[in-house]
């Protein structure tokens, strides 16, 4: 699945609009690990998981490569510790694939209202009808404060 093909077939499902940060997010070359994450997505269904809970998945996965990981990686490269307590290359090497778990770990572990707006937006575009939060039950309030009823 190519990068254009992603970002028409988003535009005609109305999920995201090309101006807004996910977009813009996708065509700064993340657009490759999102493709990822839809066609695990998308092969779910053979491997005995759940369409709801593969969306929800795919939804997390998102916020956290868009959202989380760039966050995390500015954050570890604004560091200017001196010498001693400086970050070593071992540090240096291995700092994105903790910034990975920690940004899968965040979305995992607390409600998000992104997320669920964008599972339920998923949802909406493949014909599937569910709450957001649907596989995550009793995680907590769902749906609060996106607005849009």
């Amino acid at each position: 699945m190519s990068t254009t093909s992603i970002q028409s077939a988003m535009a005609r499902a109305g999920v995201f609009p090309g101006g807004s940060a996910i977009a813009r997010g996708l065509e700064d070359g993340r657009a490759g690990e999102f493709a990822r994450m839809l066609a695990q997505s998308e092969g779910a269904g053979g491997r005995g998981q759940e369409g709801p809970q593969a969306t929800r998945r795919s939804a997390e996965q998102l916020v956290s490569v868009t959202f989380i990981q760039p966050m995390l990686r500015s954050m570890r490269e604004s560091s200017q510790a001196a010498p001693p307590f400086a970050p070593t290359q071992v540090e240096k090497q291995f700092g994105p694939m903790l910034d990975a778990r920690m940004a899968d770990a965040m979305v995992r572990s607390s409600n998000w209202a992104i997320v669920d707006r964008i599972e339920r937006d998923l949802l909406r575009a493949g014909g599937q009808r569910s709450e957001p939060g649907a596989a995550q039950q009793g995680a907590g309030e769902q749906g609060a404060g996106d607005g849009d009823a």
